[in-house]
């Protein structure tokens, strides 16, 4: 079988398990990257992680990307435009990243999100050049600048980790403001 035929039959088998996603709701503030790229039929091409338990796999997935268009290489790496990912942490709370495009590699359990990432988690907004999920340390992070708005706060920093399990966001070289007026916090 050649190349292209493998490549072909691996988009065929990938497409094939496309299904309309659950939609999060966009802060009502601020429009939702990419919202115009969804097909009109609402489908999009889906790929998941999911963190294995002592008790077998968990019930939903802890990490899903999601595409309007993907295509595969011949590695059999996805390689989709106008990325949308979801992170699952153990306190269930989710957070969700948009980019002009993304890989996901089933293999190495890694996903690489580039160009115009937006990651937003609660009021937290973080915008990068690049952003790597590893399935396998459950974390994301960038080595390149970031900025980071959130109430009262604009911050950059030289890079980023994000922990989603332990909700821990580590900046290094930070530089910007917060306004801490009003706040009762010991």
């Amino acid at each position: 079988m050649s190349r292209l035929a493998v490549s072909l039959a691996i988009a065929w088998a990938l497409t094939g398990c496309t299904q309309e996603p659950p939609v999060a709701p966009a802060p009502p503030d601020t429009p939702r990257p990419h919202a115009d790229t969804v097909p009109a039929d609402g489908r999009m091409t889906e790929f998941f992680f999911y963190r294995a338990e002592s008790a077998g796999i968990e019930r939903r997935p802890s990490f899903v990307m999601r595409t309007p268009k993907v295509s595969i290489t011949i590695a059999g790496e996805a390689v989709l435009e106008q990325a949308e990912a979801e992170i699952y942490g153990r306190d269930d709370e989710v957070t969700t990243v948009w980019a002009e495009q993304g890989r996901f590699d089933q293999e190495t359990k890694m996903a690489t999100m580039e160009g115009a990432v937006v990651l937003r988690r609660g009021s937290m907004t973080v915008e990068m050049h690049d952003l790597i999920w590893s399935e396998e340390t459950r974390v994301a992070q960038t080595d390149r600048p970031v900025r980071l708005f959130d109430e009262d706060a604009e911050l950059h920093a030289d890079s980023m980790v994000f922990d989603p399990d332990d909700n821990a966001l580590l900046l290094t070289n930070v530089v910007g403001g917060m306004d801490m007026t009003g706040r009762n916090e010991p």
